[in-house]
C-alpha cells in the first residue's frame, strides 16, 4: 500500500473512533474532491440534513471535501474496506473495482439530457446499480451501493483555433484526452489526433500549441479559465457525465430497514439538489463566457453521424464488460 494511502486510511480510522464517541449516533464520513460551493458539496449537505432530521440525529454525516481524504480512487477503496461511508466520484475512478462502470464514460451513449434522465432515474439506472452492487461484492465484502446518479453535464470540444461543426472538420484536430484506450480509439475514428496530457498541464499545452484543444464540461472549463487559451466551443455534447453517489455496503448493512428507507429518501433529495445546482452552474458559465469573455459557441451539426461511426466501439465494450442487455435498453430508450 502506498505511503499516502496508508496515512489516509489511518486518518479514517481515527475519524471513525471519534465518530463512535457520539452515543446513539452513527456518524458517517462522506468525501468528494471539490470546494464548498460545488454542486456535490451542496448535495452532500442536503443528504446530511435530511438524515439527521428524519432519524432524530441517529444518523449524521461529516463531510470531507477538497480531496482531504485522498483521490477518488482512494474513496472507492476505502468504501470497499468500510473505512469511508459515502462518496461521489467519476465512473473512471471506480472502474478498477467495477469495470462495468467504465462503459458509462464512453462517448455518445446518450442522445440528449432527457434520454440520460429517463435512463438514470428509471429501470436502466436500477439495473446498473444491481450490477455494480453484485460486481463489487466479493469474498464476503458487501461491496458498493449506488444511492443515486449525480452529474448530467454535457461535455463539448474546446479549441484555440476555430469552431467545428462537422466530422470532416475534426480531421487532424489534436485533442487532449484522458489516459483511456477507448477514448483514444473513438477520437481516432472521428479523424482527430488524440494526445494524453495530464489535466494540470492542459492549459499550457493548448497555449503553446502542443494540442489544439480539449473536451470538458462548461462550469469546469470556466473555473479553470480554459477559455483564455481556447475561446472556441463546439457544442458536440459527446458525453453526458454519470457520477454515482456511493455508499459502502458495510455501512448499508449497519442500518435498520427504517434507516435504509430514510437514506434512500435523503439520497433522492440530495440528487435533485446536486443536479440542479450543477446544471445551473453550467448555464451561468456559458453566459459569462459568451457575454463577458467573448467565447464563440457553435452548434455541432453531425452528432448523429458521430454516434453512428462510434457505435461498434460501444457495442464491443458493452459485450466485454457483460452489459450488452443494458446497452440495448439504453439504445431503445434513446429512440423514444
Amino acid at each position: 500500500m502506498r505511503k499516502g494511502t496508508s496515512i489516509i486510511v489511518a486518518l479514517l480510522v481515527v475519524l471513525g473512533l471519534l465518530g463512535s464517541a457520539h452515543a446513539g449516533t452513527l456518524l458517517m464520513k462522506g468525501a468528494h474532491y471539490f470546494d464548498d460551493d460545488h454542486a456535490w458539496n451542496k448535495g452532500m449537505l442536503k443528504f446530511r440534513d435530511v438524515i439527521k432530521a428524519k432519524t432524530n440525529d441517529a444518523l449524521s454525516l461529516e463531510i470531507y471535501n477538497r480531496g482531504v481524504l485522498g483521490s477518488e480512487k482512494d474513496y472507492i477503496q476505502n468504501m470497499m474496506q468500510g473505512a469511508l461511508d459515502v462518496a461521489t466520484s467519476s465512473t473512471a475512478s471506480a472502474g478498477g473495482f467495477a469495470r462495468e462502470l467504465t462503459f458509462l464514460d464512453l462517448l455518445f451513449i446518450w442522445k440528449d439530457q432527457p434520454h440520460w434522465l429517463r435512463a438514470m432515474d428509471g429501470e436502466i439506472g436500477r439495473k446498473i446499480a444491481e450490477v455494480i452492487e453484485k460486481g463489487t461484492a466479493k469474498g464476503g465484502n458487501p461491496g458498493l451501493k449506488i444511492l443515486g446518479y449525480w452529474g448530467g453535464s454535457q461535455r463539448h470540444i474546446l479549441s484555440r483555433k476555430a469552431n467545428y461543426t462537422t466530422v470532416a472538420e475534426l480531421a487532424g484536430f489534436k485533442i487532449r484526452v484522458q489516459d483511456s484506450p477507448t477514448q483514444i480509439e473513438i477520437f481516432k475514428l472521428l479523424g482527430a489526433i488524440p494526445a494524453v496530457v495530464p489535466y494540470q498541464e492542459t492549459y499550457s499545452a493548448i497555449q503553446t500549441g502542443v494540442v489544439d484543444g480539449m473536451e470538458n464540461e462548461m462550469s469546469t472549463s470556466f473555473q479553470s479559465k480554459f477559455y483564455e487559451v481556447a475561446p472556441y466551443y463546439s457544442e458536440t455534447g459527446h458525453v453526458i457525465t454519470v457520477r454515482p453517489f456511493f455508499m459502502s455496503g458495510q455501512t448499508w448493512k449497519k442500518l435498520t430497514p427504517d434507516q435504509q428507507k430514510i437514506v434512500l429518501e435523503a439520497a433522492k433529495e440530495a440528487t435533485t439538489v446536486a443536479r440542479s445546482i450543477e446544471w445551473k452552474q453550467n448555464d451561468e458559465a456559458v453566459e459569462q463566457m459568451k457575454n463577458k469573455f467573448g467565447v464563440k459557441f457553435a452548434a455541432f451539426k453531425e452528432k448523429q453521424k458521430m454516434m453512428d461511426i462510434t457505435l461498434p466501439v460501444r457495442q464491443r465494450v458493452a459485450k466485454e464488460v457483460g452489459i450488452s442487455e443494458i446497452f440495448e435498453m439504453i439504445e431503445r430508450e434513446g429512440k423514444k
